[in-house]
């Protein structure tokens, strides 16, 4: 993340695609990083462990912001 350039948030959906709750954009503390190994969290959520064995898509909000790459650890 890129962070001279805005801010990044991390929304997980569920398999229909909708936002599951706790797990929106809203509830994403933004990123604003210019490093890698920045971990997302959310207000309610520190990880996703509790989504664990779900099928999830992530869609990643960028606002002036840019990243190369990610992992789910």
């Amino acid at each position: 993340v890129d962070s001279r350039h805005g801010d990044f948030r991390v929304e997980v959906l569920d398999h229909a695609g909708d936002p599951i709750p706790g797990y929106t954009a809203e509830d994403c503390r933004s990123l604003r990083a210019d490093k890698v190994d920045v971990a997302v969290k959310w207000k309610t959520h520190g990880d996703l462990g509790g989504l664990e064995g779900k099928p999830v898509r992530l869609r990643f909000h960028l606002r002036r912001s840019r990243f190369f790459s990610f992992w789910i650890d």
